[in-house]
C-alpha cells in the first residue's frame, strides 16, 4: 500500500516524523512531498537532521511542483494522503481544491489531541495524532488507543 505524507512548513513539525514512523510500522509505502519552508521547520523544531531522518523513512521524495509525478494523477494506487502538519495556507487551498501543488491534494483530518487519555508528554500527545491519521486510511490494526467512556452512572 502506498501513502503520500505531505509536510508543510507549518509549527508541529514533529508530526511529520511521527507519521513516518506510524505509516512504516504498518507497512506503508511512503510518498514523501515537503513545502518549501518544511525543511527549515523540521530543523528549527525537531533537530537539524530531521529531514534526513524524514526522507530515510520515505520510499519516494518528489518535489511538491512536479505535477507531472505519477502521485499527481487519479490514475495512482495510493491508500490516501496525510499532510502533517499543515499550514492555514495548505489547509485552505485542500479544502478549496487548489490543487496547485502535490502538497494539497489530501483530505482533511485535524490534529485534535486526545486530552482523555491523559497523555503523559508531549510525545505521547503526537504519537497518538500520528496513529489516529494512520488508522484512517485503514491500512492496519489501530496504533492509537480509543477512548473507553465509563458506563452510564459509573462516573468517578
Amino acid at each position: 500500500m502506498r501513502v503520500v505524507l505531505g509536510v508543510s512548513g507549518a509549527s508541529g513539525a514533529v508530526l511529520a516524523l511521527d507519521c513516518a514512523r506510524a505509516l512504516a510500522r504498518a507497512g506503508a509505502e511512503i510518498d514523501l512531498v515537503l513545502s518549501a519552508m518544511a525543511e527549515r521547520t523540521l530543523a528549527e523544531e525537531v533537530r537539524p537532521d530531521a529531514l534526513g531522518q524524514l526522507q530515510a523513512t520515505a520510499t519516494r521524495v518528489h518535489p511538491r511542483g512536479d505535477l507531472g509525478a505519477a502521485i499527481a494523477s487519479g490514475s495512482c494506487p495510493v491508500a490516501g494522503m496525510i499532510v502533517a502538519p499543515y499550514s492555514m495556507r495548505s489547509l485552505a487551498a485542500i479544502a478549496h481544491g487548489f490543487d496547485d501543488s502535490l502538497l494539497t491534494r489530501a483530505v482533511i483530518l485535524p490534529p485534535v489531541p486526545a486530552f482523555y487519555l491523559r497523555p503523559a508528554s508531549l510525545a505521547d500527545v503526537t504519537t497518538q495524532i500520528a496513529a489516529r491519521a494512520v488508522y484512517h486510511l485503514h491500512l492496519a490494526p489501530s496504533q492509537a488507543r480509543a477512548w473507553t467512556p465509563e458506563p452510564a452512572g459509573e462516573n468517578p
